[in-house]
């Protein structure tokens, strides 16, 4: 039985980092420590409970992923609902647009182990203060007996105020030259269709999503 953890392991999954590099390149604009240090604190103050939805684990990724990414910090935890006992996976990274933009899930899901049941596509989140945040939702199916279903929602920010999910990410916000990345996931049994194995995950992410910016920051 698969979970959203080892099902993105080799990507993106991570704890704090508290290590921030001397300096680090950004679409060729030099970035300093302290710019990417203040990231780090912001992205550390995510709330560990919030609505019905209370942190349950953190996990830390490998070197390897790390470097690949070229995270200045970066945050994993695992949420329950404490209502529906719904889980969901919530992914935090800050670092250099360009790496950040560049690993979007149909990047780096292993093609062997899973395959695209939805394509990735906008869908509006909004806060209690009905603030418009955009991320982009797709679903992939595991290569296993159980096919059971991951589901995701992943978007960029540039300040943690506004979330966007552009249909072309690095035409849209390449230009930053330090981002915020939020990637969200939930894991359901499989179902007969594509439609019908997204909607229950799909509403999970959401409420989760809309319940965490409108109460961050």
């Amino acid at each position: 039985m698969i979970t959203n953890r080892l099902a993105y392991f080799g990507c993106l999954m991570v704890a704090v980092a508290a290590t921030v590099a001397v300096r680090l390149t950004a679409n060729d604009t030099e970035v300093s420590a302290a710019t990417f240090q203040d990231g780090v604190e912001r992205l550390s103050s995510a709330p560990a409970s919030f609505g019905e939805w209370q942190l349950k684990s953190d996990q830390q990724l490998d070197d390897r992923t790390v470097k690949i990414l070229r995270c200045a910090g970066h945050l994993n935890r695992r949420y329950a609902n404490t209502a529906t006992g719904e889980v969901v996976d919530l992914i935090l990274l800050v670092g250099p647009a360009g790496p950040l933009l560049a690993h979007t899930p149909d990047v780096c899901m292993e093609s062997r182990e899973f395959e695209q049941i939805e394509a990735s596509g906008p869908v509006a989140i909004s806060d209690t203060g009905n603030a418009r945040n955009v991320f982009l939702k797709t679903a992939y199916r595991a290569r296993t007996l159980e096919g059971q279903n991951l589901r995701l929602y992943y978007g960029w920010s540039r300040d943690l105020q506004k979330w966007e999910g552009p249909d072309q990410p690095r035409m849209a916000m390449g230009d930053a030259p330090m981002l915020y990345k939020m990637q969200v996931s939930s894991v359901k049994p499989s179902s007969s269709t594509a439609e019908d194995a997204t909607v229950e995950s799909s509403d999970a992410c959401q409420r989760f999503l809309a319940d965490l910016i409108s109460n961050w920051n």
